[in-house]
């Protein structure tokens, strides 16, 4: 992960993940 670190690409994929986590349970709710 630490290799990771930092990169655009992969911050920009889970921030993709958690919004598509937070819209799921907010549509559950």
């Amino acid at each position: 992960m630490s290799m990771y670190q930092g990169s655009p690409v992969t911050l920009a994929a889970i921030n993709r993940v958690e919004r598509s986590v937070a819209s799921e349970d907010t549509t559950r709710r």
